[in-house]
């Protein structure tokens, strides 16, 4: 009880970093927008001209730098995973927890897609398909484009060399 009462008060504050912005109505009507297309789309995953869509025409979002607010927002808040790069920023993931769980299959004990820690871009398609049942589906919604998981990679491979790193504290 005394916990809690420490925590009402915390959020309460006049202070507080909870309470000290005003969400937009717009950024709200955005947000359940996306849940609702989360559920909906497999992988959960829009492209850049399905959100920006979204986020003008059905939220009133004024303008693009609004658009890139809110995603910003509701990626800080862990709603949706969005990267503002070049390489990534066409792409938002609905649900940040889908692409944990992708990615940490990737490198399970009993992935063979990995070796010597390289994941080669060429094992990409066969991954995808293994991994994700509705790959066609998504390609097929992009007109072939495969996007949804090349974007989310680097354009050099990453090595890492794990069993002589020289970890310094």
């Amino acid at each position: 009880k005394q916990l809690r009462n420490i925590l009402v008060s915390l959020v309460l504050a006049e202070e507080s970093v909870f309470l000290r912005d005003k969400i937009p109505a717009s950024f709200l009507t955005f947000d359940e927008i996306l849940r609702a297309h989360q559920i909906l789309r497999n992988p959960p995953i829009l492209h850049w001209d399905e959100i920006e869509s979204i986020g003008i025409n059905d939220c009133k979002i004024e303008s693009k730098e609004q658009l890139v607010r809110a995603l910003n927002f509701w990626n800080d808040r862990g709603s949706l995973l969005w990267v503002d790069e070049p390489l990534t920023n066409d792409i938002v993931i609905l649900d940040p927890q889908w692409i944990a769980l992708l990615f940490s299959s990737l490198v399970s004990l009993k992935s063979t897609w990995i070796k010597e820690g390289v994941l080669s871009e060429n094992d990409l398609p066969h991954i995808w398909k293994h991994l994700q049942s509705d790959y066609d589906s998504c390609n097929n919604s992009h007109g072939g484009d495969d996007s949804a998981y090349r974007g989310l990679l680097t354009e050099k491979p990453i090595q890492t060399d794990f069993l002589n790193a020289n970890l310094k504290e």
